[in-house]
């Protein structure tokens, strides 16, 4: 789990708020590696287009796999950033969607006799 913010901007303060006072986010927090990307200035964020996949705006909090893939969990909300989460119920749907996809990932490497 990747998040991008910046200090000055208000959505993240809001954000970062939101990450300090909910027990649901710590609690399924503990089942991710988190990276959290803050920096003033766009020119130090990185440049691979993997970590824009819908434009460079903060806050952005993108889930990548065990093998640093982009997973394909986004707000669904009916927003023009589908990786901003402005609300709290919106990032815990994202964080549960990431974790079952991870875990059923990691289901088929360890079980390949699952399907059978």
């Amino acid at each position: 789990m990747i998040i991008f913010h910046r200090s000055w901007c208000p959505h993240c303060q809001v954000l970062r708020e939101r990450f300090a006072a909910s027990s649901s986010i710590f609690e399924a927090s503990l089942d991710f590696v988190m990276v959290n990307l803050h920096d003033e200035d766009d020119a130090t964020m990185p440049d691979d287009k993997r970590f824009a996949p819908d434009g460079i705006y903060v806050p952005r909090v993108l889930f990548l796999d065990s093998e640093g893939n982009l997973m394909d969990v986004k707000n669904e909300a009916k927003y023009d950033q589908k990786y901003n989460y402005p609300m709290e119920s919106e990032l815990l749907k994202a964080m549960y969607e990431a974790r079952r996809r991870a875990y059923a990932a990691d289901d088929e490497v360890c079980n390949p006799l699952a399907d059978l």
